[in-house]
């Protein structure tokens, strides 16, 4: 599954695989190239939306800008050359405003360990990022069951593989409706052994 996103500045582009996230960010200034494995991030998802400060200094900054050009040259609205300051300062408020207003825009952040990325929480729109996360979710929730539980592993006991599957279910690393599913598992598994000895 692939999720694409883009800013005025930047392209970001995440990749899922069976083991791992490949994540790649291009901007003017510099690009990216990262995998991460899906149980070196962890679980926290934190949902980040900027404070309107930003919106607030570019007001003060525009009429500032405006105010102190005319008195600092003692213009007039009637002169050319006040029109242009004017225009001027209009423009840089704009794009001042355009750039905070993109990156008030609300991020999801996921964090584990060393590592962590954001993702743009409503581009290309709320329905595929949401569609990506779940899927993320259940890709590092596989993904860490397979390494902690071995369920495929003939040589693992059926107890020890419950115990470390109650752990992740204490630590609200997996739900309880994983943890009913793969305990079935488990056990549909344990019964098709066949018995000792014969």
């Amino acid at each position: 599954m692939k999720l694409e996103q883009r800013r005025l500045w930047d392209y970001r582009e995440f990749t899922l695989s069976d083991k791992e996230i490949n994540i790649r960010m291009e901007s003017p200034m510099e690009d990216i190239e990262l995998t991460l494995k899906y149980e070196d991030l962890g679980f926290e998802t934190a949902y980040v939306r900027k404070k309107s400060l930003g919106v607030v200094l570019a007001v003060i900054i525009f009429t500032g800008l405006v105010i102190g050009s005319l008195i600092w040259k003692n213009l007039t609205f009637t002169t050319p050359s006040s029109w242009i300051v004017v225009a001027s300062s209009l423009i840089i408020f704009i794009i001042f405003l355009l750039i905070v207003y993109v990156d008030r825009k609300p991020q999801i952040v996921i964090k584990g360990g060393k590592e962590s990325f954001s993702i743009l929480a409503d581009s290309p729109n709320k329905q595929e990022v949401d569609k990506f996360i779940q899927t993320l979710h259940e890709r590092m929730t596989q993904r860490i069951i397979d390494i902690e539980i071995r369920p495929d592993d003939p040589k693992m006991e059926y107890s020890a593989q419950k115990e470390a599957l109650e752990t992740l279910l204490d630590n609200e690393v997996i739900s309880r409706e994983k943890f009913e599913e793969v305990i079935k598992q488990l056990k549909e598994k344990q019964r098709s052994k066949p018995a000792i000895g014969f």
